[in-house]
């Protein structure tokens, strides 16, 4: 086990480290692989209200999407000791909520705007591409398979999963 300096709030691994974000402003790397204590390999202390995380490999890069403080947040966590912030990327609604990744595509789920489709091949300099508008504001977002997923609703009784595409 392994303590967050703050509330922890989400999980994700890629195929040999793990890593976790905590409330207000933590990115862990952890190596589960180590024996002895918990021990973060590194962690960075400014990550802006990560709620939660999600981990892309691609071309021997390992990629931390965060979601929080009004926007995405990529992070270099290819060296877990030295995690590198890349940038922050401001999604439509200015208060995305959580994030699915496909390949190279980061699907959010972006509240009232719907769900954003970003690329991600070039994690520095992410793009949105395209958007998926639904009928109530996107809350979760999953994807496989070729399909897009999201839930909706406003907490008032009136949720619905809806399959995008």
């Amino acid at each position: 086990s392994f303590f967050v300096d703050g509330y922890a709030r989400d999980v994700a691994a890629s195929s040999r480290f793990a890593f976790a974000v905590d409330a207000p402003t933590g990115l862990y790397a952890l190596d589960p692989a180590r024996s002895g204590a918990g021990e973060a390999l590194g962690q960075v202390q400014s990550a802006a209200g990560a709620q939660m995380i999600e981990v892309m490999e691609q071309g021997g890069r390992v990629i931390a999407c965060l979601v929080g403080g009004g926007a995405l947040q990529l992070y270099d966590v290819t060296d877990p000791a030295k995690p590198v912030h890349l940038t922050s990327f401001k999604t439509p609604s200015g208060r995305p909520v959580r994030i699915a990744i496909d390949g190279v595509r980061g699907y959010v789920a972006d509240g009232r705007e719907g769900v954003q489709i970003v690329d991600l091949s070039n994690p520095s300099s992410p793009a949105l591409v395209g958007s998926i508008k639904t009928s109530l504001p996107a809350r979760d977002v999953a994807v496989g398979g070729g399909l897009v997923v999201a839930a909706v609703g406003m907490g008032e009784g009136n949720e619905e999963v809806v399959v995008l595409r």
